[in-house]
C-alpha cells in the first residue's frame, strides 16, 4: 500500500479529460506524485491503456468523448461507485485543426466547439454533485484565444470561449468553496517531468517575466552581451509552437537578424527572419555557439497586413538579452554561465541539442 501522507492532493479524486497523452498525461502523473487517485477520461483505448500501465495502480481508464452526454454520465458514475466523491476537475480535452477564412465549413465548426466548449462546459456542469468545499476546476486554454492565430479562427474562438468560462464560472460558484482556474495557473514541462511555476518579475515594457520553478535542478544556457551581435548573423530559436496540433516535441527554426532594431527602431530589440508561430514566444534566441542573445516576443500583426495590404513574411522580434538579463541578475546570485565564444562554431545540430535541454514548455492554464 502507498504512503501518501504529508503529499498536497493525498486522499484526492481527479478527473483529466484528454489525459491518455500530453498534457493530460503529464498532469496525471504529477497529481499521482502528490498522493491523488486520478480517472482519465479519452477516446482511443489503445492510448488509455498505455497511459493506466504507466500511471500504476491510483489510475483508471474510461473511454469516450466530452463531447457525448452519456460519455460523460458513465465517466462519473464509475467515480462515484468507486471514489464517491470528486475533488478535482480537470478540463483538458482540446481539438484544432488549421482552416482558413473563406474555407471554413459548418463541420469543422461543429468539430472543433463540440470538443473545445460544449465538452468543456459539460464535463464541469456534469462534475458538480460530486463535488463540495475545497474542489477545483482547471481548465486549459491557449495563447490563441488571447492573440489569434492564421488559419486558426475557429480553434481560437473556441479557447477564446473557455477562457471566458474560467472568469464566468469563478463567479457563479462564488461561496461555495470550489475554485476556478482558467489563467492563471502555471505549470513548465521539463526534462524532469511536470513542474509548477510562479511568477516572480514582470517586465511589461519588454513583454517578458521570470518564473521561478519548484525546487530542483535544471540546465540553463550561457547568455552572451548583446553588443556582439552582427546584423546578419545566423540566429535559431526553439519552442513548442500550436502544442495541440504540431505536438509536444519541440520545434526549431532558423534565420538571421534582419534588423538590429525592432519595430519602429526599437533599440530593445532584434529583428529576426527565423519564422515565429504562436507558442514560441517566450523561447530562447540562440546565436551560432548556443548563447542566449535574446527572448522571443512577437511577430509582425495582422493589423500590419492590414495597413500594408500585405503579409508580411517572417517579420518577428526578440527582445535583447541585455534587458532579459537586467531583469534575471537579481535571482542568479552570480551563477549566470559563461557565454561561448569560440571561434570554432560548433555544428548546428549540436547545438540545438545541448540548447534543447534548457528549452521548456510553459503552460497556462
Amino acid at each position: 500500500m502507498s504512503n501518501n501522507h504529508g503529499k498536497k492532493l493525498a486522499g484526492k479524486t481527479a478527473v483529466i479529460t484528454g489525459g491518455a497523452t500530453g498534457i493530460g498525461l503529464a498532469a496525471a502523473k504529477r497529481f499521482i506524485d502528490e498522493g491523488a487517485f486520478v480517472f482519465i477520461f479519452g477516446r482511443r483505448q489503445k492510448a488509455l491503456d498505455a497511459a493506466v500501465a504507466d500511471l500504476g495502480p491510483n489510475a483508471r481508464a474510461v473511454k469516450g468523448s466530452v463531447s457525448d452526454l452519456a460519455d460523460l454520465d458513465r465517466l462519473y458514475a464509475e467515480v462515484k461507485a468507486e471514489r464517491g466523491t470528486l475533488d478535482i476537475v480537470f478540463a483538458n480535452a482540446g481539438a484544432g485543426s488549421p482552416l482558413a477564412l473563406g474555407k471554413i465549413t459548418a463541420k469543422h465548426i461543429d468539430e472543433t466547439f463540440d470538443t473545445n466548449v460544449k465538452g468543456t462546459i459539460f464535463t464541469v456542469q456534469q462534475a458538480l454533485p460530486l463535488m463540495s468545499k475545497g474542489g477545483s476546476i482547471i481548465l486549459t486554454g491557449s495563447s490563441a484565444g488571447t492573440t489569434g492565430a492564421p488559419a486558426m479562427s475557429a480553434y481560437s474562438a473556441s479557447k477564446a470561449a473557455v477562457r471566458n468560462l474560467a472568469r464566468t464560472w469563478a463567479a457563479d460558484l462564488k461561496g461555495t468553496g470550489i475554485r476556478v482556474t482558467g489563467a492563471n495557473s502555471v505549470r513548465v514541462y521539463t526534462a524532469q517531468g511536470l513542474r509548477g511555476a510562479k511568477v516572480v518579475q514582470i517586465d511589461e515594457a519588454n513583454d517578458i517575466a521570470i518564473l521561478q520553478l519548484d525546487a530542483g535542478t535544471y540546465p540553463a544556457l550561457p547568455i552572451a552581451a548583446s553588443r556582439r551581435v552582427r546584423l546578419g548573423q545566423t540566429v535559431a530559436t526553439i519552442g513548442f509552437p500550436n502544442i495541440e496540433i504540431q505536438g509536444f516535441s519541440p520545434k526549431v527554426t532558423r534565420g538571421e537578424i534582419s534588423s538590429l532594431n525592432g519595430a519602429g527602431d526599437d533599440p530593445r530589440a532584434w529583428q529576426i527572419s527565423a519564422p515565429v508561430q504562436p507558442g514560441n514566444s517566450g523561447g530562447p534566441l540562440l546565436d551560432e555557439n548556443g548563447n542566449l542573445i535574446g527572448v522571443v516576443v512577437s511577430k509582425l500583426s495582422i493589423e500590419a497586413a492590414k495597413a500594408t495590404n500585405d503579409i508580411p513574411q517572417n517579420v518577428n522580434y526578440a527582445v535583447k538579452s541585455t534587458y532579459a538579463l537586467a531583469l534575471l541578475e537579481p535571482y542568479l546570485k552570480n551563477n549566470v554561465a559563461e557565454a561561448n565564444q569560440s571561434v570554432s562554431v560548433p555544428r548546428f545540430e549540436d547545438m540545438v541539442a545541448l540548447a534543447q535541454q534548457s528549452a521548456v514548455l510553459i503552460l497556462v492554464y
